[in-house]
């Protein structure tokens, strides 16, 4: 079982240096829900458009690359858009007032928690009027959590071996 830890705690590790787990788990998702949307729609509907806030408590690696990865991506680009906000109730107040479809909240220390294989959880902000960028943000979210579990097995994993090789 361990070499199977180490292989994959590498292979994650290759991934998350080299952009593609990230972009993977922000471009499939909404490009997918960009495709069921133009299937679903109509021809006179204007094109999916989401905007989604982003709270940063954290201000570490993890949510700049997020954003960083999802408005890098051709695909995304003039479907996608980010707005900062200071906090949790602000970002509320623009969900309620329409200007944004969704939230994504990162607490403070989130980064350093999964560097630290300690894991993290991050909070969505959705409004009734605008299920689609719910639907993208949780998507994310989602992503964003499988790509945060492997991390942090990958760490426990090379902690446990270098622990190990001590004794």
């Amino acid at each position: 079982m361990r070499p199977l830890l180490v292989v994959g705690g590498r292979e994650l590790a290759a991934r998350l240096r080299d952009g593609t787990a990230i972009l993977i788990a922000l471009v499939a998702p909404i490009v997918l829900a960009t495709m069921f949307g133009f299937a679903l729609g109509g021809d006179d509907d204007p094109p999916l458009r989401a905007t989604i806030g982003i709270v940063d408590h954290d201000r570490g690696e993890f949510p700049a690359s997020v954003q960083r990865e999802a408005l890098g991506a051709e695909e995304l680009r003039g479907v996608l858009t980010f707005r900062p906000y200071p906090d949790e109730a602000a970002a509320r107040a623009a969900i309620d007032s329409g200007e944004a479809g969704a939230a994504i909240v990162f607490p403070a220390g989130f980064t350093a928690s999964v560097g630290a294989g300690e894991g993290g959880e991050v909070t969505v902000l959705e409004s009734a009027d605008t299920p689609l960028a719910g639907v993208i943000a949780r998507s994310m979210v989602d992503r964003i959590s499988a790509l945060v579990e492997a991390r942090t097995l990958a760490v426990r994993a090379s902690l446990r071996a270098g622990c190990r090789r001590r004794t």
